[in-house]
């Protein structure tokens, strides 16, 4: 497993307790420079801005600059034919003591993956598909938890991300949990192994008006329900689309107890 961590030039410091964090359980990492806003690379403008260099979607400049880092990573695994899985990181992170079985969770996961979430718990049901050691197992999500502070990918999944889609009109963390859309094969570590966001935002001070929730800021992006149950039948099954609603409305009841499928 390689590690990629994203990181703007100015936060050293984060860095710096990233590097120390990961070897403390003997891991290294790749710094790859985050993109402040709209100053990417070339090879990426197309993805987001239009002929005059405006941003093409409801966007603001933080979520442009870090759609626009992973999606350098991303160019990356393809263009070098990286074939290891890659772990993509952002440098906020807590790390539990399940991390420490990532081994295990690579060689255990399905033949099939292209994308493992690992940074935030699920709101919803899910489906286990293999339990590893200390109560830890892969799933299926019923519904994807949008938050890509780090996550598994691999060369097949970083070439079906990119091509799936000319222009990205949602963040990252949005167009990621939409499975039907780009067709990753998507996995989940539960309960996760690593807990994002335990910083304040260093793109915060960048962006925009993010008082709207995501479905009413970018419901120009496109999308229909047919294509979300369509996925769901193809992944779930008839039976388990009928009560997984009622089961996710359960587990929010018990506190956000994670409510499985069987």
């Amino acid at each position: 497993m390689r590690i990629f961590l994203i990181n703007l030039d100015r936060d050293a410091a984060r860095f710096d307790y990233m590097k120390a964090e990961l070897a403390k359980r003997g891991f290294t990492a790749e710094r790859i420079p985050a993109v402040y806003g709209l100053d990417m690379p070339e090879t990426l403008k197309s993805y987001f801005l239009n002929a005059s260099g405006g941003i093409d979607s409801a966007m603001n400049r933080g979520e442009v600059g870090c759609y626009a880092s992973h999606l350098t990573i991303m160019q990356r695994i393809v263009e070098e034919g990286i074939e290891e899985p890659v772990c993509v990181m952002e440098d906020d992170l807590a790390f539990h003591d399940a991390f420490a079985v990532m081994a295990e969770a690579l060689d255990r996961l399905p033949q099939d993956w292209e994308i493992v979430r690992l940074s935030n718990p699920p709101k919803a049901a899910v489906k286990v598909v293999t339990e590893l050691a200390d109560g830890l197992s892969v799933v299926k999500y019923w519904r994807v938890p949008n938050n890509t502070g780090c996550y598994l990918i691999n060369r097949a999944g970083a070439k079906k991300f990119l091509t799936y889609r000319a222009l990205r009109k949602r963040p990252v963390d949005e167009d990621l949990r939409r499975p039907w859309e780009h067709g990753l094969k998507t996995y989940g570590l539960v309960p996760p192994p690593v807990t994002s966001n335990i910083f304040d935002s260093s793109l915060a001070e960048i962006g925009g008006d993010r008082s709207l929730p995501a479905r009413k800021r970018f419901k120009d992006a496109g999308g229909s329900s047919l294509s979300v149950w369509t996925y769901r039948l193809s992944e779930f099954g008839l039976v388990n689309c009928l009560i997984a609603p009622i089961k996710t409305i359960l587990g929010r009841r018990r506190k956000g107890k994670v409510s499985f499928l069987d």
